[in-house]
């Protein structure tokens, strides 16, 4: 299994506190997210290119290392 990395090449764990290194938008509302956001608790999924975490209601489904 591989193991899910931060941008900088720090390995990830549930529950982590990450911070998020460039602006995102949603495609599904006019939210957006700016850089230096810090979320707390993120979740990992099966997927070692994609990271669950809460900004807000919905779930929300990150890919870290682009």
């Amino acid at each position: 299994m591989s193991e899910t990395k931060d941008a900088n090449g720090n390995p990830l764990e549930n529950g982590n506190t990450v911070f998020l290194v460039k602006d995102l938008k949603s495609r599904n509302s006019k939210e957006s997210y700016k850089q230096g956001m810090v979320i707390k608790g993120i979740r990992l999924t099966d997927n070692p290119e994609e990271v669950e975490c809460r900004m807000g209601k919905p779930p929300w489904c990150l890919e870290p290392n682009i």
